[in-house]
């Protein structure tokens, strides 16, 4: 069966996201299914309804915007993290070996892998970082990483402005609106997740478990972001 869906958790505009990613797989693997055909419809439906009442644009939820500043800073955090990681192996030049082992620990202490955490915590961690970067602008000057770590550091403070930009307009939007989509969308979705439910249950149509098993990766990874 289908993960639980903490649908209080979600903001509209990622329940719009999760839905779309819902509906894109069933359509791929499914598109012949009557049942969950109809219930596309209806769920695709309340997400154009979210959509003309302006509260999905790129303005007003987590958006490209928002996608994009925050792919920047990954950019700028992971090749960073990886010269000084390649730097490690210098053996013809000891003093930029070293000055990337003492690098290596910083980044490694801060999680190496914090590109990959949700939006706020990736804040949280890099502006700790930073923090600890401090006393080792020797070590930067050494493997000539002073300006790409200021690089990071913008990035990281244009992913906040753009943050900031997208939690006041939410904070303008109309509650009772949002609320009103989000409801009508939610129990679309359910509708939908009811009807999967039982398909998988009889086994039918063919493949449904697979089905199955994909949505709960796709709605696992929603879950962990809200």
């Amino acid at each position: 069966m289908l993960d639980r869906i903490p649908y209080a958790s979600y903001t509209l505009g990622n329940l719009v996201n999760l839905s779309e990613e819902i509906i894109s797989l069933l359509k791929a693997v499914h598109p012949d299914e009557l049942m969950i055909g109809g219930c596309i419809s209806r769920v695709e439906t309340a997400i154009e309804k979210a959509r003309e009442a302006g509260n999905t644009g790129a303005d007003t939820y987590l958006s490209k915007n928002i996608s994009k500043a925050d792919d920047l800073r990954d950019v700028c955090y992971r090749s960073l993290r990886d010269h000084i990681q390649a730097g490690m192996g210098r053996e013809t030049n000891l003093a930029y070996q070293e000055a990337c082992k003492r690098l290596w620990q910083v980044f490694k202490k801060n999680n190496t892998l914090l590109a990959s955490l949700p939006y706020d915590e990736e804040t949280i961690a890099l502006n700790q970082l930073f923090e600890e970067l401090k006393p080792l602008t020797n070590e930067l000057g050494i493997i000539h990483a002073t300006s790409w770590l200021q690089e990071l550091i913008k990035s990281n403070q244009d992913f906040e402005t753009v943050m900031e930009d997208h939690l006041r307009d939410q904070k303008d939007a109309e509650p009772s609106t949002d609320q009103a989509i989000k409801a009508s969308l939610t129990d679309e979705l359910k509708i939908l997740v009811s009807t999967i439910n039982s398909l998988w249950t009889f086994n039918r149509p063919k493949g449904i478990k697979k089905t199955v098993d994909d949505l709960n990766l796709t709605i696992a990874e929603f879950n962990t972001s809200v």
